[in-house]
């Protein structure tokens, strides 16, 4: 079901109408084409470093003939070998625009390079380069890998010239064949893993080979791609097109150029709306005003997709009636001719969709349900729900009611909240049926979590399936109207269903319920949520979520400081820094002597013993790192904003701090930086929750950079060596902002070290972690706001394109972690994260957090090469994960998919006692949860929200899209066995 909309099925599954119903028929008559004229690039610099021997070279990254290149040279050493090659890993590989590559699509591989040697006859001429791709990714599930080519070394059929720009061509097509094609058959898939081999024999010792871009297309790049203007023609209905009528709309494209979807304006069928446009030729599917890049290479079609669309507002009569005894006989059940009576009176109060002939020969036209079945098949409502006969006298199922509700409903877009029922088989023909009747609040399951699909639906069960459709709600009047259902469950709903508007006995529901904020902590919070969401729709979960996250930025916000959570630790040598009272020649010793810097503190700090308190005044900013040291305690003290450790030097609104350079609307910073990560503009000190503050746009190599002339966009930086320019198209930067911050890459709070609390702070504003600490015994970090961090080189200028920076992050071997109650948002890689090689770690609780639009919110990984790694006692239980890779960070660098909200993504040392519960996971642009099959964890109780078609992760070694049936596959391989899912449908 993956890449499917929840009520895409309507157009198959259901029908939709006697057109639609067409459709099926007339798009197998034609021949399907795929994707086959596309062009994509990946800058060399994408590729990661060496894999293999690479005896006798070096590789970096330059910049070379005004390219950003990826250069490979001897080292000086005789030794050598060529067995080694470039290596990348993606998930799944993306072009320099972001887009995935389509396997199908990569016929021939591109390689431009530049081969320089001084020497008369270079020793790479005629060298050939090699590639083995490995994997590639389901179309429909990112998370899923499938081998590929693991083998096959695909090389290049031309040689390597010397002391000029050229390409070599590999035909990845031709030298698959088979391969490929089986590949393609189990649907779309993506490049995933690919291994470059750039030598087959020593270069010379003084040559070197610069390797630019690496591009992927479906034509022969040695013939002329033919570039075509097309046409894209769109269809009033199916029928039009069949019979030959002109299209309503013909929109002219180019080959590879961009196409916009127009609206729908043709006149509409009875009963149905307009849902999405589909091509005849290739099945894809579009929505009015996206755009996509046209490479078809031939002429396209598109007809539209209708459904249902039935106004139930005007319903104000009875749908059902009593016997003639007075009596409902609530617990009797209803035959299908009686369900199908009672639904198009419902759908089709007129009877204009009823005349003409049944399909079914098991009916005849006398029977007094006739024109119901033919208004209801018109509508496409029961084909599929009964095949080939309609048996009408028999009782019909809880399943087969709902199907027939399912298909009059429509798709009307929002939050569905999918439901877990024990006795519902997701490959199932009904799976879908149940779970948007149960999303939309039609049906309930029973207390034993089972829905009983095959059990005859009652008289009682159908008209509260019905009512609540409506929107009818009892009000109490008119209890007395039948003599058998005064003590009956459905007393009310079976009164509203046998009355009109007129008699008075109901109502039409105008609001939901909604979530009721309860405790006074996270944790309460959350579990109320799970709780209440049992009778809560999926719009109000998410407004419950919204709630939940007002309040802990609150809590977060409005605690103690920290003499008063932390006063059984503060001994009496407490150091005071105030920004606004504070001078560095005092001794910092009382609020009244206070120091005044980071810096004055560090001259003043010697040998600080257990107990020592390091406190910051509140509504103060102080510039700077420090490492951390055994024992002591690091908080706040006065009133007002927590106090901020920023990583910026200054604030660098100053036009005197910036140059213009020969480029128009670049400059240069005068002051020397080095390894920017991060500049953001006009953020105040005392902003909470910007995320859409404005920030810089790096160009660090990896996004195919090689000088600060190739800056045009407005606020894009590029930082090398010791130097930062900015491109500014509103003038000199100093002026047009009051505000500029940069950060570089340094932790602000970095060391190794035991017994320590970090609490109340706000950190911001630089390249690397806020806090990264390696090994270290109860490390505790409370209260405490993170934002707008990281982005800097792992490595230095020139060796690396691998960019990073967490807000805590642990890094060694311990024995008690805790972070709590803190508030983290626009962090560039990760919120929370434990890992490392060979590491002992235990008793970790990361508990009652707020982390939003981080790239990664909670993260694990551990390995033991050397056998020597261990985890034990974790708890990550009461969190609440928003928005995971639609922060900036992940912007930047364009790898959404690559974004995660939990991730135990490796996990291959010892483990034991591992939870995690009652999490909210709201939302990734990648994965909500990357889980390693080996991750024993106790995982259960959470809320998930997850957009349709989105990943919802790996779970446990399966790969998994979020839709329908999400809450199924958690209960399955994650065993949560109380999973409160939302699908955000379209």
């Amino acid at each position: 079901m993956a890449n499917q909309k929840m009520k895409k099925v309507l157009s198959v599954f259901l029908a939709i109408s006697m057109l639609i119903l067409c459709m099926p028929a007339v798009f197998a008559a034609e021949e399907k084409v795929s994707d086959a004229f596309a062009q994509q690039t990946v800058s060399a610099l994408s590729l990661g470093a060496f894999e293999g021997d690479t005896s006798g070279y070096i590789g970096s990254l330059e910049s070379f003939d005004g390219k950003a290149v990826r250069s490979l040279k001897r080292d000086g050493k005789t030794n050598t070998s060529t067995n080694f090659n470039y290596f990348h890993y993606s998930t799944p590989l993306p072009d320099d625009n972001g887009n995935p590559i389509p396997l199908s699509t990569a016929n021939y591989i591109v390689i431009e390079y530049y081969y320089a040697s001084p020497d008369e006859s270079p020793a790479l001429v005629g060298n050939k380069m090699g590639w083995i791709q490995g994997r590639v990714t389901s179309g429909n599930r990112f998370a899923e890998y499938i081998e590929f080519a693991w083998n096959t070394r695909v090389m290049s059929r031309n040689g390597m010239v010397a002391n000029k720009w050229d390409k070599l061509v590999l035909p990845f097509d031709e030298s698959l064949g088979n391969t490929k094609d089986n590949t393609l058959r189990r649907g779309e898939v993506y490049l995933q893993q690919l291994k470059f081999y750039p030598l087959e024999k020593d270069m010379g010792k003084d040559d070197a080979l610069y390797i630019s871009s690496v591009t992927f297309q479906s034509w022969d790049p040695d013939t002329d791609p033919g570039f075509t203007e097309r046409n894209v023609s769109f269809y009033a209905s199916l029928e039009d097109y069949e019979k030959g009528a002109a299209p309503a709309k013909t929109v002219k494209v180019k080959d590879l150029e961009y196409i916009t979807i127009p609206e729908f304006s043709s006149a509409l069928p009875e009963n149905m709306a307009f849902k999405e446009w589909q091509s005849v030729k290739t099945d894809k599917i579009c929505s009015p005003g996206t755009s996509y890049q046209f490479c078809l290479g031939q002429d396209d079609i598109y007809v539209p997709v209708f459904e249902v669309s039935a106004d139930f507002s005007n319903c104000e009569t009875s749908y059902v009636n009593g016997y003639e005894d007075g009596t409902f006989k609530p617990q009797n059940n209803i035959t299908r001719a009686e369900a199908c009576k009672i639904i198009a009176s419902l759908v089709d109060p007129t009877g204009k969709l009823s005349g003409g002939a049944s399909s079914y020969q098991d009916i005849k036209p006398e029977d007094w349900f006739y024109s119901s079945v033919t208004s209801l098949e018109k509508l496409g409502a029961v084909q599929k729900v009964f095949a080939e006969k309609l048996l009408p006298s028999e009782k019909i199922t809880r399943k087969e009611f709902v199907q027939l509700i399912y298909a009059v409903s429509g798709s009307e877009a929002g939050n569905l909240k999918l439901s877990y029922f024990s006795d519902v088989n997701s490959k199932s023909d009904y799976f879908e049926a149940v779970m948007f009747a149960s999303a939309k609040g039609f049906v309930n399951g029973y207390e034993d979590g089972t829905f009983k699909p095959n059990n005859e639906i009652t008289r009682a069960e159908a008209v509260t399936v019905i009512n609540r459709m409506l929107g009818r709600e009892w009000n109490g009047a008119g209890d007395t109207k039948f003599s058998d259902i005064s003590d009956h469950w459905a007393k009310g709903q079976i009164i509203a269903s046998a009355s009109s508007k007129a008699d008075g006995t109901w109502t039409l529901k105008t609001a939901e319920k909604e979530y009721v904020l309860e405790g006074a902590s996270a944790k309460d919070y959350i579990t109320a949520l799970h709780t209440q969401s049992k009778n809560l729709t999926g719009d109000a979960i998410r407004r419950g979520i919204d709630t939940i996250s007002e309040q802990m930025k609150k809590d977060i916000l409005g605690t103690p400081n920290t003499t008063e959570l932390y006063a059984d630790r503060i001994g009496k040598n407490v150091y005071y820094i105030s920004e606004k009272n504070g001078n560095d020649a005092n001794d910092g010793k009382t609020p009244a002597t206070a120091l005044k810097t980071i810096q004055g503190l560090m001259s003043k700090l010697r040998f600080p013993g257990k107990g020592t308190a390091i406190l910051f005044e509140r509504g103060g900013t102080y510039r700077g790192s420090l490492t951390v040291n055994t024992g002591l305690t690091y908080g706040s003290y006065g009133e007002g904003e927590k106090p901020i450790i920023s990583g910026s030097n200054k604030n660098y609104a100053d036009p005197n701090l910036w140059v213009e350079t020969d480029t128009p609307n670049v400059y240069r910073l005068t002051d020397a930086l080095t390894n920017v990560g991060i500049i953001v503009f006009d953020h105040a000190d005392n902003a909470h929750g910007n995320y859409d503050g404005l920030y810089g746009q790096p160009r660090i190599f990896n996004k195919n950079i090689a000088t600060y002339k190739e800056l045009s966009k407005d606020l894009e930086f590029f930082s090398c060596a010791n130097t930062l320019y900015l491109c500014s198209t509103g003038g000199n930067p100093g002026s047009r902002f009051k505000d500029i911050e940069i950060g570089t890459r340094t932790d602000l709070f970095d060391g190794g070290a035991s017994d320590i609390v970090i609490d109340n702070l706000h950190f911001k504003h630089t390249g690397s972690h806020a806090i990264g600490l390696g090994s270290g015994d109860n490390v505790v970090v409370t209260n405490c706001e993170f934002s707008w961090l990281g982005g800097s080189l792992l490595g230095n200028y020139g060796e690396t394109t691998t960019q990073y920076g967490n807000a805590v992050e642990l890094y060694g071997n311990c024995d008690g972690y805790y972070v709590r109650n803190c508030w983290m948002y626009q962090i560039y890689d990760t919120a929370i994260t434990h890992q490392g090689k060979n590491l002992n770690m235990k008793n970790i609780q990361y508990e009652e957090n707020l982390m939003e639009y981080c790239h990664w919110a909670i993260e694990c990984w551990m390995t033991q090469p050397d056998s020597k790694g261990s985890l034990n006692n974790y708890s990550a239980n009461y969190n609440v994960m928003r928005n995971g890779g639609y922060g900036w960070g992940t912007i930047v660098t364009k790898r959404p998919s690559t974004s995660m909200l939990y991730a135990t993504y490796s996990l291959d040392v010892p483990s034991s006692n591992l939870t995690s519960k009652y999490n909210v996971l709201d939302r990734c642009a990648g994965y909500l949860i990357n889980y390693a099959e080996s991750a024993k964890e106790d995982f259960s109780c959470h809320i998930y929200v997850q957009d349709e078609g989105m990943i919802l992760g790996g779970l446990r070694g399966k790969a998994a899209n979020a839709d329908a049936e999400s809450p199924f596959l958690l209960n399955k391989h994650m065993k949560d066995e109380s999973p409160v899912f939302v699908l955000i449908t379209k």
